[in-house]
């Protein structure tokens, strides 16, 4: 079987090395996951999403390769000279396919702090998330878990940052737990402006790396933030918060919160938090 493919990740074709096996992590009704050094790289089509070190295939293609591989240990190798991923019987071409880029580079901007006002006036404030409260809830910190864990953004004390981080990571449940769709979503908003240590970011990344906290597939996004690495709908939102246009938001956040079941509600309120803290810097 050969397929020719719609897009695939920049990010991804720097990892790839001649005659090096990919196995075959994960599989699911969109597609199927191989992993590539601390990635995983999705192939198949999540809603035209364009992941981090992913692949988007035709929806077309995607039923019959999934009968191939579902239920096999297959490994995937990387044909250079061919420019393609290959196992028997399938050939994945990756040359034919545009590139694209998940690197979110900030960008010089003096409205940072309007921000959350231009967010918080486009979406439901009732919004529910799998954390167990909505956006209005969020802010006010009803949660104690909040209170400790905004406190520990600009703390010194790496004992009390993993405490509180230790209380979000792996959170909920699903294969990216709420907790870590929240996480990221701040890692997000960090990356537009800075609100996060340089001890919150170092533990952070040290507790993600021990790898016994939460999914795999929580922890490729948590290493594809690492690397300032985001999925298309967020860095269309964040055009949308620089250029202050409203129409491009609504349809960037229209498009996170069709993520998962409650992820893209959790990665929202990850957003939300982070630039309420922002807005709240002095």
């Amino acid at each position: 079987m050969k397929i020719q493919i719609e897009s695939v990740s920049i990010e991804l074709m720097k990892l790839l090395r001649e005659n090096e096996e990919y196995a075959v992590h994960s599989c699911f009704e969109s597609g199927f996951n191989i992993k590539v050094d601390e990635f995983l790289c999705f192939v198949g089509n999540r809603q035209n999403t364009k992941l981090p070190y992913g692949i988007l295939l035709k929806e077309q293609y995607i039923p019959s390769l999934l009968e191939l591989v579902d239920g096999r240990k297959i490994s995937f190798v990387w044909n250079k000279e061919k420019g393609q991923l290959e196992t028997k019987g399938i050939e994945i071409q990756l040359r034919e396919g545009k590139g694209f880029s998940n690197f979110l580079k900030q960008r010089p901007h003096s409205m940072s702090k309007s921000y959350f006002d231009l967010l918080k006036n486009n979406i439901d404030l009732n919004l529910k998330t799998g954390l167990g409260f909505s956006l209005s809830q969020l802010v006010r910190k009803d949660d104690t878990r909040i209170d400790r864990l905004c406190s520990s953004f600009q703390s010194k004390e790496k004992d009390f940052i993993r405490i509180a981080l230790l209380k979000w990571i792996g959170y909920g449940l699903g294969l990216t737990p709420s907790g870590d769709d929240f996480l990221v979503g701040i890692l997000f908003v960090n990356r537009i402006c800075p609100i996060l240590g340089q001890e919150f970011l170092e533990e952070l990344e040290e507790l993600i790396k021990e790898r016994k906290y939460t999914t795999d597939i929580s922890i490729h996004y948590y290493m594809s933030a690492f690397q300032n690495c985001y999925n298309d709908a967020l860095l269309d939102m964040y055009q949308a918060l620089i250029e202050i246009d409203e129409k491009s938001l609504e349809k960037s956040i229209e498009k996170v919160l069709q993520f998962g079941h409650t992820s893209g509600s959790d990665m929202i309120a990850g957003i939300f938090l982070g630039l309420h803290t922002l807005k709240s810097c002095k």
